[in-house]
């Protein structure tokens, strides 16, 4: 039973943030600006679970699920670069989960800044220059939210992980720097 709660904590904690971004960018869409967090959704599956049966699978749930949406090309595209981003976390996970809170919201924003630009290029007609300050705004507004998301994120996964008393392989991660 345990095993199968540790992998469906962080997927029901993608989805729920799913569900939270969402709302938001219904209504920031207004101000022509649109909030992807898809560099956060990768990262904790693909540092701190195992590699087939519990990380691949629950990236891949969570972009199909965020990228349900689109059309079937980028969603090709996303599920193709969560498998590939997972795989590069996964071997690389022992020099990148050091406890060291700075690589992580790296790691966020060079995720996020891939993803942007990818997307960017799919969606986005890119004859008209107007589009390209367009992609760079909603880069900086992604950059700022995602730095400032990742610490409470993997908090809040930390503690639902003590509350079902399973043991947390990203604890130095988290108290290292308390103070926030």
């Amino acid at each position: 039973m345990k095993k199968i709660i540790t992998w469906i904590i962080p997927l029901l904690a993608n989805i729920l943030l799913i569900i939270m971004i969402h709302w938001l960018n219904h209504y920031t869409i207004i101000f022509g600006f649109h909030i992807n967090i898809s560099g956060i959704l990768v990262i904790f599956s693909s540092l701190y679970l195992k590699f087939y049966y519990q990380g691949l699978v629950v990236n891949l749930f969570t972009f199909g699920f965020y990228y349900a949406h689109y059309e079937m090309d980028a969603l090709n595209l996303m599920i193709l670069y969560a498998t590939t981003q997972h795989t590069f976390l996964y071997y690389f996970r022992k020099k990148i989960s050091d406890g060291n809170r700075t690589k992580l919201i790296t790691l966020g924003i060079t995720t996020t800044i891939l993803i942007t630009f990818l997307l960017g290029t799919i969606q986005i007609d890119l004859t008209n220059p107007r589009h390209y300050l367009m992609i760079v705004i909603n880069l900086l507004i992604n950059i700022a939210f995602v730095a400032g998301l990742i610490p409470w994120f993997f908090r809040i996964q930390k503690h639902t992980y003590e509350f079902f008393e399973l043991p947390f392989l990203g604890t130095t991660l988290i108290e290292k720097d308390e103070s926030t």
